[in-house]
């Protein structure tokens, strides 16, 4: 797959497991892919039930591999491998962030991120549907 075949509206379910607090939040959302951006918005909700809108921004450009995800500010984030299972990883000191894909089919895929650094230590896992 390539970035065309992402290219749309999609709706997100995200759980975030929050191993040091305990805890379990969620997020739903869409995202919109086209171009050469990635843009969601949509609700948090926190363990405690406060909610708020949150949003953000993604680079996204086809490369030999796959999709190349830059954060907003142009700098390297990872690649994305769009077929069958893929993996990828990110040091932001201190923090560790690994990523597990799961592409499904051309419609429905989700990314697992296992996220552990001093101060973090927790589990995403975002379903992305493609919208009609």
């Amino acid at each position: 797959m390539k970035l065309i075949d992402f290219e749309g509206n999609w709706s997100i379910e995200r759980r975030i497991e929050d191993h040091l607090s305990d805890t379990v939040s969620h997020f739903l959302g869409t995202a919109q892919i086209g171009g050469d951006g990635y843009k969601e918005i949509g609700k948090m909700v926190l363990a405690n039930g406060n909610e708020f809108e949150s949003s953000r921004s993604y680079l996204w450009s086809d490369c030999d591999e796959g999709i190349e995800i830059r954060f907003e500010d142009g700098r390297p984030f990872h690649i994305m491998v769009p077929s069958g299972q893929s993996s990828a990883h990110h040091w932001c000191d201190p923090d560790q962030y690994d990523v597990e894909y799961d592409f499904q089919s051309k419609q429905d895929w989700t990314a697992t991120w296992k996220v552990k650094g001093p101060r973090k230590d927790y589990v995403m896992i975002s379903r992305y549907r493609k919208q009609s």
